[in-house]
């Protein structure tokens, strides 16, 4: 593996480890703040404590440790009297990935992906100015030291800003961060999500005396999103903290109930590490990676081409479950449009059958009645049988003969209007009446009907007993 050497005296290291933070010295030598601070631990170079740099953003000039001398084994005359000696200074190449993710491990898509970010040429920006309008916005927003002085065009001030939430410390990696993603997505055809047009402002209401203004609430910000294939991809650079546990009496560890007020035992304390989270969108079984973080040697700027790989992953993810969807709802309505034809198909059909029911009704009644007209014709003989008809008299089987007619659907005859029962709007079958029908067509009362023969007639209803008599013609 090829290595680039280079020879730093000890106070060259010195100045170097105290002119800038160490995470961003490291990038200057391609290896990481860890590692950098071992190797100036090892020639005795002092490194800034913790806080330093903040303070330096907070316009004060915090003290430097002074540079001890170089502890070596060989007699303390010829330490005292020889010169300062020269540290070898060997730098590892840069790594990109770690070794599990090498290109010979990742997939086919993968390293297509890999192929087409390393062909984009995209320099990082290194000042806060250079950097997009949205990462700008932000920096003002999150109130940076040098918000003042940051250009803006016109239209530039207005629009999404990007999710962040880091220290002080962090804020100049976190921006820059979101810079470079920001920059290599637009590079590969991806955009921010435009800003939702704002509300309408509502009237007033009528006021009826004086009433002191009401104060307009300050707008929040847009976050912004990135649309990757037209899939909004909602994402968070933060800085992990971890738990740190308060030294308190055993009794106010743990809270009583939900009313106490004592203060809680443990506080959240900042660890100076980046973390990339992707919010959205989200899946009812998710496997997919959604954090990437500082670990060991690699940084977070380091895993940009497999952040964005992912995003990728994600959105055709969404696509394809968004797909499914509208298959499976444009299956759905078929088979109720299919259900839908199928049930007023059932429903013509019912009505058809439910005439030829009525027909075949009829025509059994009207077969019932015409045998029981041929068996009186062969009672009666060639006499005739007088009913009461109203207020006149008509010959019984005449008219017999006409209603059976009339109410054989295999008959021409037109029904007679007289001959039908009176129907309402509310007329509606029941089972009284379908009841009463059948008991007098199977005989069930059987002592009502009068006796059409000529020794006996007997009165009954409709007819009298008078007018029960057969005359010869």
């Amino acid at each position: 593996m090829p290595q680039s050497a280079l020879t730093l005296t000890r106070q060259s290291l010195y100045d170097l480890a105290w002119s800038k933070p160490m995470s961003e010295l490291a990038k200057d030598f391609n290896i990481s703040d860890v590692a950098l601070a071992k190797r100036c631990r090892t020639v005795d170079v002092p490194i800034p404590y913790r806080g330093y740099w903040a303070r330096k953003a907070a316009g004060q000039d915090p003290p430097k440790l002074p540079m001890p001398k170089y502890r070596t084994k060989a007699p303390r005359q010829a330490m005292r009297t020889g010169p300062e000696p020269e540290i070898p200074f060997t730098m590892p190449p840069h790594r990109i990935e770690k070794e599990s993710l090498s290109s010979t491990t990742l997939p086919a898509d993968e390293q297509a992906f890999q192929a087409r970010f390393e062909a984009l040429d995209i320099t990082p920006a290194t000042a806060l100015a250079n950097t997009c309008a949205a990462v700008r916005r932000t920096a003002r927003h999150e109130k940076h030291p040098e918000r003042a002085s940051l250009p803006f065009a016109r239209g530039e001030r207005s629009g999404p800003i990007v999710n962040i939430d880091v220290t002080a410390t962090l804020l100049d990696r976190a921006l820059l961060l979101a810079d470079r993603l920001i920059r290599t997505a637009d590079a590969l055809g991806w955009s921010l999500q435009d800003p939702s047009p704002p509300e309408p402002k509502k009237p007033e209401p009528r006021r009826f005396d004086w009433e002191p203004a009401v104060p307009t609430p300050k707008p929040t910000p847009v976050l912004a999103r990135l649309l990757v294939d037209g899939v909004e991809i909602e994402f968070r650079i933060e800085e992990r903290k971890r738990r740190v546990e308060l030294n308190k009496p055993a009794s106010t560890l743990k809270r009583r109930n939900q009313y106490d007020t004592s203060p809680p035992s443990y506080r959240m304390e900042a660890t100076g590490a980046l973390r990339v989270i992707c919010l959205s969108p989200h899946f009812y079984c998710d496997s997919e990676q959604r954090v990437w973080y500082d670990k060991g040697r690699l940084r977070v700027e380091d895993k940009i081409p497999h952040i964005l790989w992912r995003f990728q992953q994600l959105a055709t993810r969404t696509l394809r479950e968004k797909a499914a969807k509208e298959e499976a709802a444009r299956k759905e309505a078929e088979r109720e449009r299919r259900a839908r034809g199928l049930s007023i198909r059932r429903s013509n059909h019912a009505k058809l059958i439910e005439e030829l029911e009525r027909q075949a009704g009829a025509w059994f009644r009207a077969q019932l009645l015409q045998r029981y007209l041929r068996a009186l014709h062969r009672a009666a003989g060639d006499g005739r049988v007088n009913a009461k008809l109203g207020d006149k008299k008509v010959d019984f089987l005449y008219w017999a003969e006409k209603y059976v007619d009339q109410l054989n659907p295999l008959s021409r005859t037109v029904r007679n209007p007289d001959q039908q029962r009176d129907r309402s709007i509310y007329w509606k079958a029941n089972e009284e009446a379908l009841k009463n029908l059948l008991f007098r067509l199977f005989g069930c009362e059987n002592e009502l009907p009068c006796k059409l023969t000529p020794e006996s007639c007997s009165s009954s209803v409709p007819m009298e007993e008078s007018e029960h008599e057969f005359d010869d013609d």
